[in-house]
């Protein structure tokens, strides 16, 4: 067992960067800890708002090159009458942008970046995530489809439009090892959260397994999550608990949901 997760363990847990026997017992921590499944559901909120902001921004076209025509270029041909226009616009804005990140972030931000060089992951986009989901449909090994469904669930889970939580799920109904599908499910739980359809998804993927306690953990971290809130999400979530086998972890499955 471990003591509580700190944020640096969340987020290494979401971004799957824990050894597996550490993030085993993060996993089974998380299924008995309502504290740390809260902090959990509340970093996976930020990252999911993070994605969404960032993909908000972008611009809907490139605007440089009427930018360009406008300052740097006239009909065509460069402005011989000041030679220095590229350096003074380059200029204004690199000064603009650097003024800009001296007044909004706080001193430590600023002592870190000096300190540490900054690191950007790539992740897919929505095209590209269902492009994955489609070929890990005809992928027969179960580890490769549980690290890819790790890598695309942050995409799945902040589309707004949740246009791809039945793709994802048609991957997870192929998963045969109960082990790996509850490592899948357990990582699907924070994105849960006020997303009915969601938990329902998560609710009929745990029935089929054969293993009592890989039921149990994803049934309690989900009555945990605050997830289940409606009283058909209960009626499912119980029927599916009175599906495990060992009365001991049918028992601690129906007691989270109770407590929640």
């Amino acid at each position: 067992m471990i003591d509580h997760l700190d944020e640096s363990d969340i987020n290494d847990l979401l971004d799957s960067r824990l050894g597996r026997d550490r993030e085993n017992d993060s996993r089974l921590h998380l299924s008995e800890c309502a504290d740390c499944m809260n902090s959990t559901n509340r970093i996976a909120a930020i990252i999911t708002a993070a994605i969404e902001a960032r993909v908000a921004v972008q611009p809907d076209r490139n605007l440089w090159p009427a930018i360009s025509r406008a300052t740097i270029y006239s009909g065509g041909r460069r402005d011989a009458r000041n030679p220095w226009i590229y350096t003074i616009v380059l200029t204004c804005l690199v000064s603009s942008s650097i003024t800009l990140w001296l007044v909004v972030s706080p001193p430590w931000a600023r002592q870190a970046a000096r300190k540490t060089p900054v690191q950007i992951e790539a992740r897919p986009d929505i095209g590209e995530a269902r492009r994955s989901l489609i070929a890990l449909l005809k992928e027969r090994s179960d580890a490769t489809k549980v690290r890819e469904l790790g890598r695309v669930v942050p995409i799945v889970g902040a589309d707004s439009a949740e246009r791809l939580w039945t793709n994802f799920f048609a991957v997870v109904s192929t998963i045969e090892s109960a082990a790996d599908r509850r490592k899948v499910l357990l990582d699907v739980v924070p994105f849960s959260v006020g997303k009915p359809a969601v938990t329902g998804l998560i609710i009929d993927s745990v029935e089929p397994m054969l293993s009592s306690s890989n039921k149990r953990d994803v049934l309690v971290a989900l009555a945990r999550s605050g997830s289940v809130v409606t009283d058909a999400l209960r009626e499912r979530y119980l029927n599916v608990a009175l599906s495990i086998s060992s009365e001991n972890d049918r028992a601690r499955a129906q007691d989270a949901l109770n407590r929640d």
